[in-house]
């Protein structure tokens, strides 16, 4: 049985991955920056900003990421209240279609034009709906679909191939991850967490194409 200190330390040690990759790029991108030639090509300049920019997209994702675990390890119960799941859950597409972008990969939101009022915790509801959000742009290919139901929930859907009937049955555990892009593997984990900590529920199916999150949250009375 894996105790909770081997957890955090294997944890510790997969951030440590995960930071150096961004910082290795930003670190460059400045150097390149500091030696740039003033006759130097418009294309070229553009290609360091767009370098700089992933990796300072994913060192925020880090960053809010490392946050959302930390509430979640505290324990403490979250304070709810009415939310718009729709209308957050735009705000969570616009925020993620605002990063610099993944080539051929689109989003397409369906929600209702209505508010679907859920009972939440704000920061905590925007941060699980963009885990669920990254979690799919990572493995889509062509794009990825997300629904807001009238029913008080969300199902995002990405067409990246889906996952073994032996990896779908450990999709939320710490570390899992999915197959070559796992990343830091605690996205998803961290997702049902929170949707556990607000009363909801957070499962996993494979669809046709790829894999499909299924959100539900309790319905404001």
């Amino acid at each position: 049985m894996t105790t909770p200190d081997a957890l955090w330390a294997v944890a510790f040690s997969r951030l440590s991955h995960e930071l150096r990759s961004p910082l290795t790029v930003l670190t460059g991108a400045l150097e390149e920056a500091r030696r740039a030639d003033p006759a130097e090509s418009p294309s070229e300049r553009l290609a360091v900003a767009a370098l700089s920019g992933r990796a300072v997209a994913r060192l925020t994702v880090l960053a809010e990421r490392l946050s959302l675990a930390a509430q979640l390890a505290n324990g403490a119960a979250p304070v709810l209240q009415p939310v718009d799941l729709a209308a957050l859950t735009r705000l969570a597409v616009d925020a993620l279609a605002a990063q610099p972008p993944r080539r051929g990969v689109s989003i397409d939101l369906r929600a209702p034009a209505h508010a679907v009022v859920v009972m939440a915790e704000p920061a905590l509801l925007r941060g699980l709906v963009s885990e669920l959000l990254t979690n799919a742009h990572r493995h889509a290919k062509r794009g990825l679909v997300v629904t807001v139901s009238a029913g008080s929930g969300v199902t995002v859907e990405d067409d990246g191939g889906g996952v073994a009937v032996d990896e779908l049955v450990h999709l939320f555990d710490p570390f899992a991850g999915r197959g070559a892009r796992a990343g830091l593997g605690m996205g998803l984990w961290l997702a049902r967490g929170l949707a556990e900590l607000q009363g909801g529920t957070l499962s996993a199916e494979r669809s046709a194409t790829g894999l499909r999150l299924r959100l539900q949250l309790a319905a404001a009375p």
